[in-house]
Formats: C-alpha cells, sequence, structure tokens
C-alpha cells in the first residue's frame, strides 16, 4: 500500500509488537496446520485494529482532535468504515501467489461488492443499516475471494502445470474463510461499540 515496513515508526512499530507480543503467541511448527492458519489469517488485522484503537485515544487526549473523537464516539461505524478499507487489500492477498490472469475477474468483481458496500454505507441513515451494510459486503467480497480462489485452484486448465500446489482447493477455502472472520471481527469491532451508552460530553 506504500508504506515502508521495514523502517521509520511503522516498521520499528511492527517489529516491536512481533517481538513483545506475538512472539508470546505464536504457534510453533508442530503444532496443527488450522492453528497456523487461524494466527496467519488474523496476525496483520489484530495490528491493525491496535493501531486504530491508538489513534482513538491521541484523538481523545490530545485536545485539538477531541472533536473528532467525540464525532466517533457518536458514530463508531466511521471508524468502522476506515478500517473497511482493508478488505481490498485482503482480497488482492487472497490471490497473492496465484500466477494466472484469470484471478483479475474475481478481485474485480469483490472490489465492486467492497465500493458498492461502501455506496451503500454512506446513503444509510441508520447505525444498524451502516453496520449490515459493511459486513455484508465484505461477506459477500470474500465470498468471491474464496469462490474464485477454490475455482482456479482446482481446474488444472486453469493452473500452470509449472506452477507448485502444495495444498488443496478446500484447505485455500478455509484460508479464506479465516481471513474473514479475523476481518469482520476487526471491522465490526468499533461498530459494536455503538451499542454502549455515550458519556456526557462535560468535558472539553
Amino acid at each position: 500500500m506504500g508504506i515502508n515496513t521495514r523502517g521509520g515508526v511503522v516498521g520499528s512499530l511492527l517489529r516491536w509488537t512481533d517481538r513483545h507480543f506475538f512472539a508470546l503467541v505464536r504457534p510453533s511448527a508442530s503444532d496443527p496446520w488450522i492453528v497456523r492458519a487461524v494466527y496467519g489469517a488474523g496476525e496483520l488485522w489484530v495490528v491493525l485494529l491496535g493501531m486504530a484503537a491508538f489513534t482513538v485515544l491521541i484523538a481523545a487526549a490530545c485536545r485539538p482532535l477531541r472533536p473528532l473523537y467525540w464525532r466517533l464516539r457518536d458514530d463508531w461505524t466511521l471508524l468502522s468504515f476506515g478500517l473497511y478499507g482493508a478488505t481490498v487489500t485482503a482480497v488482492h492477498w487472497a490471490f497473492e501467489d496465484y500466477p494466472h490472469p484469470h484471478k483479475q475477474l474475481y478481485i474485480f468483481v469483490a472490489s465492486l461488492i467492497l465500493v458498492a458496500g461502501a455506496w451503500v454505507y454512506l446513503r444509510s441513515a441508520h447505525l444498524w443499516q451502516r453496520s449490515l451494510a459493511l459486513f455484508a459486503a465484505i461477506t459477500l467480497s470474500m465470498s468471491v475471494a474464496a469462490t474464485g480462489r477454490a475455482i482456479l485452484y482446482a481446474n488444472p486448465l486453469l493452473w500452470p502445470p509449472a506452477a507448485p500446489r502444495s495444498f488443496t482447493w478446500q484447505s485455500e477455502v478455509l484460508c479464506t474463510v479465516f481471513g474473514w472472520e479475523w476481518l469482520v471481527a476487526v471491522v465490526m469491532a468499533p461498530a459494536l461499540l455503538g451499542l454502549l451508552p455515550h458519556p456526557d460530553k462535560s468535558f472539553s
């Protein structure tokens, strides 16, 4: 996404998080495949949610940014909408190791669904409608990605003979499902905060 994750502030933050947090929970090579797959599908999205939470704390503590904080407190789906953009990256990453051009069709369809979901979100008046729009768009787009991976991986006419295949189409779909679960949890977590009572804006 144009961000240098090897250096600078972002790289330092990722290295610190990996060393002090994920090193404690990272599964070993002897753990079952499904454990390692679930962990691998969610590591980055947990970091993204943590960065979003840190941003909210900065907005709450910094007086010039306080109006932004209160705007988020009035509608937590705004933060969910910001995190929603990560689904575009997730769709592209789903086909990262796929060498054939047919994947572009599935990426295009999934991207159209995400655009439609964003449009419905912006046109919705109620918080529950906005949350439902994000959830439905993530689910449909990742379903397209899972279907595309299954079709392209299982069909010998579409998969180049020289390209290695170390798994099955079922495992490819399962990895996409794990990614969808993490995305839904991360993106919808702020929206669920809207169910909590709003505090009195007594301080400024």
